[in-house]
């Protein structure tokens, strides 16, 4: 056949190229990646101002904003996120000597460049808390404060989080939710579902049906091995098998990295405290193949300044933003306005809360339980007997100045007191041996407290200073958090006993304080040089008193020799 010429002829020729080229595009489109990188923050509980006692962490909050803005303006490229998974309140002075616990901790968050936020358990366990949230934090984020499992049961102004969010970036697109682990102690106007029944009601089913999602980003409040995470996790693979899928673990204050190539999970726990950072670098391709297009980077960048600064390659006074010295400045403001630096005391040594250092002269625990509290309480119980549990102290005591804001940080809670009357000897005896025998989980039923990287040291600890008798009654001495579980542990010793608990004039911080004030009373700076002057003085005086005697003495010389002299 012929061939065909003319207009028509070149027409189709130019529908064709632009369909190859059109083609070609979407093709590299297709297979372009894209790569990002996830900051995660947990559990901070109020440690915005960083760890004053300790060199080695020296970057706060307003360090952690220098370092993702310049972090951004190396990586272009990239898509960064700052994230945090919830108890941002309750541990410090900063968080909590305010009437609402937390306000300036709020604050200071609002100042960060967070792309996304999920709650923690400390940050429900009071309405004021939760009703302030409402009104000041929460719509701040403008539907990225996510709160998948949790629902507000009052009434009143304000808002609460959203169910999920998408987070979208050039065609890359990123589904989040928030979950808190299954708590039965928030405060009452706030409701939790229990995770395994979120992940099966419309609200999830609807997050799950998202279009075209490239990672699932799941920020929660649950330990990383927690059964919660198992039930999240597979309830997102029922409808993202393939997805890549990022779970950002809290709550239990451990730094865990847990990854399967095969499941293309990575689930990551990091720490409190502002101790570290996590860091989360992958890459993937959008509307691609599903996985990881290499091996993604799981690490924790710990929160010390010149850290930040070799991350980024930016040093010294560049290092700093303007943005960066306003939140230093408002902290330090806020800081001085509550008083936090004022002097309490000096410590003559370091103490450690850690529950392996008891018993020891350097124990916290053993300070308190063996001095503090038998110094403020003997007078006023009976032949009392101490019991406390290690998640009562949150920080080390460091030797020299301790401030207000040291002892809101060692005891936070400021737990009330309580007393338990009437209990033999011997049923203390077995108290103790049931104490010591018992598991974690057995000591304290789910759900259960987090503690300092010691979640599955969760013990008690009691006074050891006097034999126990066991015809002798006493009156167990604890706080109140304490006495369902004694008092269970009791009626299991001994049946029919209903041992009742009852509350005492006394809560465990202002006792500690007044130990402070009576044993570490502090040298006044100037103290150690005073010596000097008076030294100096004394040298000074002996000097004259020496120049003056030696003038006398060759005076009378000279009169002495003049007169001899005059008789020749």
């Amino acid at each position: 056949p012929s061939r065909r010429h003319g207009p028509g002829r070149c027409a189709e020729v130019s529908m064709t190229r632009f369909c190859l080229l059109f083609l070609l595009a979407a093709l590299a489109v297709f297979a372009q990646e894209h790569c990002f990188t996830v900051f995660h923050t947990t559990d901070l509980h109020g440690w915005v101002n960083g760890h004053p006692h300790d060199p080695s962490l020296s970057a706060d909050m307003g360090d952690l904003h220098d370092f993702v803005h310049h972090y951004k303006l190396a990586h272009p490229e990239r898509t960064v996120l700052l994230v945090d998974t919830g108890d941002v309140i309750e541990g410090t002075g900063l968080s909590d000597a305010t009437p609402i616990h937390g306000k300036y901790i709020f604050e200071t968050l609002k100042m960060l460049p967070y792309d996304a936020l999920t709650q923690g358990n400390h940050d429900l366990y009071h309405s004021d808390v939760i009703n302030h949230m409402r009104t000041q934090f929460v719509p701040h984020w403008n539907g990225r404060y996510i709160t998948t499992n949790t629902h507000y049961t009052g009434s009143g102004p304000g808002e609460w989080g959203r169910n999920h969010t998408v987070i979208e970036f050039a065609g890359f697109r990123v589904l989040v939710l928030g979950f808190l682990y299954n708590d039965y102690t928030h405060a009452p106007n706030i409701g939790v579902t229990p995770v395994e029944q979120a992940v099966q009601e419309p609200a999830f089913l609807r997050a799950m049906a998202e279009p075209s999602i490239d990672v699932v980003l799941a920020l929660t409040h649950i330990p990383a091995t927690a059964s919660e995470m198992k039930h999240l996790k597979e309830a997102v693979r029922r409808h993202h098998a393939d997805t890549p899928l990022v779970m950002l673990a809290g709550h239990s204050h451990r730094k865990r990295i847990l990854t399967n190539a095969t499941e293309r999970v990575i689930i990551m726990e990091s720490s409190c405290y502002l101790r570290v950072v996590g860091a989360v670098e992958a890459c993937v391709r959008p509307g691609g193949a599903p996985g990881w297009t290499s091996s993604p980077t799981v690490r924790f960048i710990p929160a010390n300044r010149s850290v930040f600064e070799a991350e980024v390659g930016v040093h010294g006074a560049a290092f700093q933003t303007a943005q960066g010295r306003a939140i230093k400045a408002k902290m330090a403001n806020w800081t001085h306005a509550l008083h936090l630096d004022t002097l309490e005391g000096c410590a003559p040594r370091k103490f450690y809360y850690h529950p392996s250092h008891y018993p020891g002269a350097n124990s916290l625990y053993s300070l308190h339980i063996d001095k503090v509290w038998p110094e403020a309480l003997d007078a006023h119980i009976k032949n009392p007997f101490y019991i406390m549990n290690t998640g009562s102290l949150r920080a080390d005591v460091y030797p020299g100045r301790v401030t207000a804001n040291d002892l809101f940080s060692v005891d936070p809670f400021n737990n009330q007191l309580a007393k338990i009357p009437g209990i033999l000897g011997a049923d203390i005896q077995q108290l103790i041996q049931l104490v010591q025998d018992m598991t974690p989980d057995e000591a304290y039923p789910a759900p259960l407290p987090e503690v300092e990287d010691i979640v599955n040291r969760l013990r008690f600890v009691y006074y050891t200073k006097d034999h126990l008798k066991n015809d002798t009654r006493y009156t167990i001495v604890t706080t109140h958090f304490n006495l369902r579980r004694l008092g269970e542990m009791l009626e299991l010793i001994r049946p029919g006993s209903h041992p009742v608990g009852q509350d005492i004039a006394f809560r465990s911080r202002d006792i500690f304080r007044d130990y402070v004030h009576r044993h570490w009373a502090c040298r006044p700076a100037h103290a150690s040089w005073t010596w000097v002057p008076v030294a100096l003085g004394a040298i000074a005086l002996v000097i004259a008193i020496i120049i003056l005697v030696v003038f006398i003495l060759k005076r009378r010389k000279r009169s002495v020799q003049q007169a001899e002299y005059s008789k020749i």
